[in-house]
């Protein structure tokens, strides 16, 4: 029986995986902790799953790290520090300060997306809507026309689809 440090190991000694060098052991413990729970969720007879299956480059490219000295402190704002991996800038700022201790990295098409759970200390606060109530009303010249001067033209996919039903 192989152990989990040995497997890891193995792969950074072979030439045509030196490239494994570049990354940080966490990633790897977690790909190998997600393979045992697969393999025992197929051999569990209660279960029935399917045997697991490799992901594919194309298709669901994600990995998680998880920070091995604990919780750590996610500050508001538009950066991010991941343990291993270094500080990235994000799209939206995070509204208040939290912890967390596990970070899901994720490829969707060109675009690369973290997601982490969070524990907050204490309350979160509310967000204050900063926009009155409006009516939508639905139509055929425009998609929708709201009850404040703004409208919304209709999308070309649905343009499309009217032309196709008749």
């Amino acid at each position: 029986m192989l152990s989990r440090k040995s497997l890891q190991i193995w792969p950074k000694k072979q030439t045509e995986y030196l490239w494994t060098n570049k990354y940080s052991s966490p990633i790897y413990q977690n790909a190998f902790r997600d393979l045992k729970k697969a393999f025992s969720r197929w051999r569990e007879p209660k279960i029935k799953a399917e045997l697991p299956r490799f992901k594919k480059k194309k298709h669901h490219c994600s990995f998680t790290v998880d920070s091995s000295n604990g919780k750590v402190l996610v500050t508001e704002g538009k950066k991010i520090k991941i343990p291993t991996l270094g500080t990235f800038r994000f799209k939206e700022a995070i509204p208040y300060n939290s912890v967390s201790q596990t970070f899901t990295i994720s490829r969707i098409a060109p675009e690369w997306y973290v997601s982490f759970a969070t524990f907050s200390a204490g309350k979160i606060p509310e967000m204050k809507h900063k926009h009155q109530k409006v009516g939508i009303d639905l139509g055929i010249k425009t998609f929708a026309t709201l009850s404040d001067p703004n409208t919304f033209e209709t999308p070309s996919s649905m343009k499309r689809a009217k032309i196709k039903l008749g």
